[in-house]
């Protein structure tokens, strides 16, 4: 059964400071307990997490926030499940194991597809408060930095689709090697043909 919370762990303390961001101003802003990223267990509704994102977004004052976002991420911060995608074999394998995780941690569908030499990884929210459109994309960055991550190298993806792209878009077109287009669904499609080098080969 799908989870209809937000996952708050550890690992947005470590984000935040790279971040350079106070987690207790974000939270102040968000309206949530400055003490919130201090407890063990939070799970958050979807409106929360939303306004608690936003916060982190204006505390950076950075009009391509989810692009920092996805320059900032390092492999040592991930869970294990998300380090287990970086040991695929390949990046369907990859992507199959962060569409799991994903449904553990936040009411979100990840539709992996394989056809005709690509995979795409398409992401859908259930009916309810929007995401915020920052939130969409960090998301489809954050596909395209695990894949970097795990082939250690600067591999582009064929076709990036989002129903409300982001502005400016030229940062996003330079990290990304191509724009990110207009469409009606949240979709990142790659090569079948990218591979995950083995760890013994690393």
């Amino acid at each position: 059964m799908q989870t209809q919370t937000y996952a708050l762990d550890a690992t947005w303390r470590t984000l935040l400071s790279d971040l350079g961001i106070s987690p207790q101003n974000a939270l102040r802003r968000a309206n949530l307990p400055e003490d919130l990223l201090q407890q063990a267990s939070v799970r958050l509704p979807p409106d929360s997490y939303f306004r608690f994102w936003e916060a982190i977004e204006a505390e950076t004052g950075d009009a391509c926030f989810p692009l920092r976002l996805a320059r900032t991420i390092r492999s040592e911060s991930f869970l294990p499940p998300l380090f287990a995608a970086l040991c695929s074999p390949d990046l369907f394998v990859a992507a199959q194991r962060i569409a799991k995780f994903k449904a553990l941690v936040a009411p979100m569908d990840l539709a992996v597809i394989e056809e005709r030499g690509t995979v795409a990884i398409e992401f859908t929210w259930p009916d309810g408060p929007p995401p915020p459109a920052s939130l969409v994309v960090m998301e489809l960055l954050f596909v395209v930095a695990l894949a970097r991550m795990g082939t250690r190298e600067e591999i582009r993806p064929i076709e990036v689709l989002t129903t409300r792209p982001p502005a400016p878009s030229d940062p996003y077109e330079q990290y990304l090697g191509l724009p990110i287009r207009r469409g009606g669904t949240h979709r990142v499609t790659f090569s079948a043909s990218v591979r995950i080098p083995d760890q013994r080969d690393r």
